[in-house]
């Protein structure tokens, strides 16, 4: 699960309650095909699915009861029966972010590692795969987003030189057993990444992140989400990658963008939301602007621009996109009340988290 600490919203990321073993033992299947149905129905993270090596290939690590130690004051050390593997799963301290490191012996030289991503699973459940992208796999790194809802929900994998993504796994036998799904979406409410160390190298690591639309790894107040939808590099704040950063050259800096929801690659130098003041019968005023999903507004005004500008009621938040959303000034958050004023200005503060 992840939570997002600006709105206290929580989002189950990884694994699904709703699947069923098929086994009252609760031990997983150890075949993607059993009998022409499903054999394993279930993935959660860093399920050891397949070892390989001098001893032959197994899927006994599947149900198998590792041993379990703690490992500093943020981690666990996780050893399989015999020894030959052993991985150590640390959380970061100020990150969603899990860091798995391995290490293989004895008879076990390849390890293939599956993690079963559902991006806001409540999300899923309701609409299914309507929300959520084709997974992106660049190197390093793979995402699946679901941009359902109020905010992006992110599942992502990344890992070192000794890790590698087996773009070509499957969750069925081609040509035998097929299933009428997406690669690696049969398991219900879940797609299947799968990640091995490259051949040689016995010690790899992998980093599983599950964030919600404010995670911000560089702290450079650009969401992950965001940053890597444009170009930009999630783990580095400076330059042109930063808040301040203005790689087109217009009139916005990256954060302003970011706000304002403007094309990062395109230069633009009209880009602020247009208003419409008006007169209503009951001697107040009407304010008409866009508004956009996502971000919180809040109304100044004052009665004289050589004056100091004041609050007009509390900021609100938006859950819905409007071209044309009317705020009204009938004198219950502003004095005096407008029906005695000959003129009044307003001004639009907009945040995003």
């Amino acid at each position: 699960f992840a939570r997002n600490p600006l709105t206290g919203a929580v989002y189950q990321i990884i694994g699904t309650q709703p699947a069923y073993a098929s086994s009252e033992t609760e031990a997983e299947g150890t075949a993607h095909v059993v009998g022409g149905g499903i054999g394993a129905r279930r993935t959660s993270a860093f399920k050891d699915w397949f070892a390989d090596g001098t001893g032959g290939g197994t899927t006994q690590y599947i149900n198998a009861l590792y041993g379990v130690a703690p490992s500093g004051t943020d981690g666990w050390t996780f050893t399989s029966p015999g020894g030959h593997i052993v991985k150590t799963v640390t959380l970061d301290d100020s990150l969603p972010e899990l860091r798995a490191d391995y290490a293989l012996g004895g008879d076990v030289d390849k390890l293939y590692v599956r993690h079963g991503l559902s991006p806001h699973l409540w999300n899923l459940i309701r609409r299914g795969q309507y929300d959520l992208d084709p997974l992106a796999v660049s190197t390093g790194r793979i995402r699946l987003a679901n941009r359902g809802d109020s905010e992006p929900v992110v599942a992502q994998l990344t890992y070192d030189a000794n890790t590698v993504f087996n773009g070509a796994a499957v969750d069925d036998e081609p040509g035998l057993t097929e299933w009428d799904a997406l690669n690696m979406r049969n398991q219900a409410l879940v797609h299947q990444v799968e990640l091995s160390n490259v051949d040689g190298q016995n010690n790899f690591s992998m980093r599983l992140s599950l964030e919600s639309g404010v995670t911000d790894s560089d702290g450079d107040d650009l969401p992950n989400w965001w940053e890597i939808d444009n170009g930009l590099d999630p783990d580095d704040g400076t330059g042109i990658h930063g808040r301040d950063g203005n790689d087109d050259g217009d009139a916005y800096s990256n954060f302003e963008e970011y706000v304002l929801g403007l094309d990062l690659g395109v230069a633009e130098f009209n880009g602020l939301p247009q208003g419409l003041i008006e007169s209503d019968v009951s001697g107040g005023f009407t304010v008409t602007f866009p508004v956009l999903a996502g971000r919180s507004y809040r109304v100044w005004y004052v009665d004289d621009l050589t004056g100091t500008w004041q609050p007009a009621g509390a900021s609100f938040s938006i859950t819905e996109s409007n071209p044309a959303h009317v705020w009204t000034d009938d004198g219950s958050n502003t004095t005096p009340n407008p029906s005695t004023v000959d003129q009044r200005f307003y001004k639009i503060e907009i945040t995003r988290p």
